[in-house]
């Protein structure tokens, strides 16, 4: 996670953030939260199963997929029931 970003303030946390723990959701305040692959594996081959596997962490704690985006990176829109 970034120094001085608030991912709650954002409503966006990277894929490694979910995978590697480093956000706690437990807090999140908001319903609907973004989940971007890193930018630093964009290019990569890496990039959506990374995010793929952030999402089913996050469907194991109770977020539902609302959607997929691809622009300049990927994203996962995801939703808390």
């Amino acid at each position: 996670m970034r120094r001085g970003v608030d991912p709650f303030e954002q409503r966006l946390v990277s894929s490694t953030d979910v995978l590697e723990g480093t956000v706690d959701l437990n807090t999140y305040p908001h319903r609907y939260l973004l989940v971007h692959a890193d930018t630093g594996i964009t290019a990569s081959r890496q990039a959506m199963p990374r995010l793929l596997a952030a999402v089913e962490a996050l469907e194991g704690r109770s977020w539902e997929l609302v959607n997929i985006l691809a622009k300049e990176n990927f994203y996962a829109v995801m939703r808390r029931p």
